[in-house]
Protein backbone atom coordinates (compact mmCIF):
# COMPACT_ATOMS: atom_id res chain seq x y z
CA UNK A 1 0.00 0.00 0.00
CA UNK A 2 2.98 2.34 -0.25
CA UNK A 3 1.75 5.61 -1.66
CA UNK A 4 -1.92 4.95 -0.91
CA UNK A 5 -3.81 5.68 2.29
CA UNK A 6 -6.83 3.45 1.74
CA UNK A 7 -7.57 0.31 -0.23
CA UNK A 8 -9.87 -2.69 -0.38
CA UNK A 9 -8.73 -4.33 2.85
CA UNK A 10 -9.16 -1.04 4.74
CA UNK A 11 -12.67 -0.77 3.38
CA UNK A 12 -13.50 -4.23 4.73
CA UNK A 13 -12.09 -3.87 8.24
CA UNK A 14 -13.35 -0.30 8.66
CA UNK A 15 -16.93 -1.24 7.79
CA UNK A 16 -16.74 -4.12 10.26
CA UNK A 17 -15.28 -1.85 12.94
CA UNK A 18 -17.99 0.77 12.43
CA UNK A 19 -20.74 -1.84 12.56
CA UNK A 20 -19.41 -3.28 15.81
CA UNK A 21 -19.04 0.18 17.36
CA UNK A 22 -22.60 1.09 16.42
CA UNK A 23 -23.66 -2.18 18.05
CA UNK A 24 -22.23 -1.09 21.37
CA UNK A 25 -18.80 -2.71 21.25
CA UNK A 26 -15.67 -0.77 22.15
CA UNK A 27 -13.56 -0.66 19.01
CA UNK A 28 -10.11 0.81 18.44
CA UNK A 29 -8.26 1.23 15.16
CA UNK A 30 -4.59 2.00 14.66
CA UNK A 31 -3.72 3.41 11.25
CA UNK A 32 -0.57 4.80 9.67
CA UNK A 33 -0.27 8.54 9.23
CA UNK A 34 -0.73 9.86 5.72
CA UNK A 35 -0.71 13.43 4.39
CA UNK A 36 -3.99 15.09 3.53
CA UNK A 37 -7.54 14.72 4.76
CA UNK A 38 -8.84 11.27 5.61
CA UNK A 39 -12.66 11.26 5.42
CA UNK A 40 -12.63 7.50 6.06
CA UNK A 41 -11.22 8.13 9.53
CA UNK A 42 -13.85 10.79 10.18
CA UNK A 43 -16.56 8.22 9.35
CA UNK A 44 -15.00 5.73 11.76
CA UNK A 45 -14.90 8.31 14.55
CA UNK A 46 -18.51 9.28 13.85
CA UNK A 47 -19.50 5.61 14.25
CA UNK A 48 -17.81 5.54 17.65
CA UNK A 49 -14.49 3.94 16.75
CA UNK A 50 -11.48 5.22 18.71
CA UNK A 51 -8.88 5.99 16.02
CA UNK A 52 -5.15 6.23 16.75
CA UNK A 53 -2.94 7.56 13.95
CA UNK A 54 0.61 6.27 14.31
CA UNK A 55 3.67 7.82 12.76
CA UNK A 56 5.26 5.82 9.99
CA UNK A 57 8.45 4.06 10.96
CA UNK A 58 11.60 5.48 9.47
CA UNK A 59 13.85 2.72 8.14
CA UNK A 60 17.18 2.57 9.91
CA UNK A 61 20.43 1.41 8.40
CA UNK A 62 22.36 -1.33 10.06
CA UNK A 63 26.08 -0.67 10.43
CA UNK A 64 28.19 -3.31 8.77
Amino acid sequence: MEGYSWGGSEELWSRTAARLARGGHRVRACVASFPGERPELDRLRAAGVEVHVRQRAVPTRVAR
